[in-house]
């Protein structure tokens, strides 16, 4: 069983869509995201772990891309509902979404 939240996140003209997939297991370490356009619009790879659900960050919850440089979406938390806004830093030259900071909303929980 898992919970799958499917963000919008947009940045001037640029748009994509970010799945992210919350295991529900403790402790989550099968907790992924991934870019539904696929690797080239966040960069290679275009997807990867949770690193933190921003509990312990007041609310920013940690992409990893597995390197040094994660994504982070500020006002996402694991519980969530759609139409739910915030906002995030994406920081990565790769990829053909910009990078730098974006918006984001939630469109659809299940």
């Amino acid at each position: 069983m898992s919970t799958v939240f499917t963000l919008v996140c947009s940045s001037g003209d640029a748009e994509t869509t970010l799945e992210i997939t919350d295991s529900l297991n403790f402790p989550g370490f099968n907790d992924e995201w991934r870019c539904i356009e696929g690797a080239e619009v966040f960069g290679n790879p275009g997807g990867g772990k949770i690193l933190d659900w921003g509990r312990a960050r007041g609310e920013r919850t940690t992409l990893s891309t597995g390197n040094a440089t994660p994504h982070i979406l500020h006002g996402f938390t694991n519980d969530i509902k759609k139409g739910k806004e915030g906002t995030g830093s994406k920081s990565t030259l790769d990829g053909t979404f910009p990078s730098g900071d974006f918006t984001w909303v939630c469109m659809k929980v299940k």
